[in-house]
């Protein structure tokens, strides 16, 4: 997988995002700079979720997932949009029509496959906040320097 933020970084891009090892380490706790983050993407882009928390294409599951966590404005999550209804990949729910940009975590070789098909592999960006913990404050910094 390659390093740094898709090319595509413009204000009419979409942006999903997934919650686990994204928003939210997998010790539960929130991922590095999540609140300036989300602040500064939803005030800026399109966000949708697109994580197994609103599969069934409705966001109260997501919302109330991320906002356990604390500190977090309701209405700022809220601003976040549900993506369409997905069963088997999450690619199923991402409208490749328009500018994206997909952060997650994991990515199955379907997933792979229908990114690639389309040309769009550079659009997914891949998480691992173990080794990186300081990722969501990175892609952010990028996205402004290229907005």
């Amino acid at each position: 997988m390659r390093k740094g933020i898709c090319y595509l970084v413009l204000k009419t891009v979409n942006i999903y995002l997934d919650i686990d090892g994204v928003l939210i380490t997998k010790k539960g706790k929130p991922a590095n700079g999540l609140f300036e983050f989300l602040e500064y993407v939803t005030g800026n882009y399109t966000c949708y979720w697109l994580t197994t928390h609103c599969r069934d294409g409705t966001p109260e599951r997501a919302v109330e997932y991320v906002n356990k966590i604390g500190g977090i404005d309701k209405e700022l999550l809220e601003k976040i949009k549900p993506c369409k209804p997905w069963a088997t990949f999450k690619t199923e729910a991402i409208d490749f029509s328009e500018p994206f940009i997909w952060l997650d975590d994991n990515l199955f070789e379907g997933e792979r496959r229908a990114l690639n098909e389309r040309g769009m592999l550079q659009n997914m960006e891949y998480f691992d906040l173990v080794h990186d913990p300081n990722q969501l404050v990175k892609i952010m910094a990028e996205m402004k320097r290229k907005s």
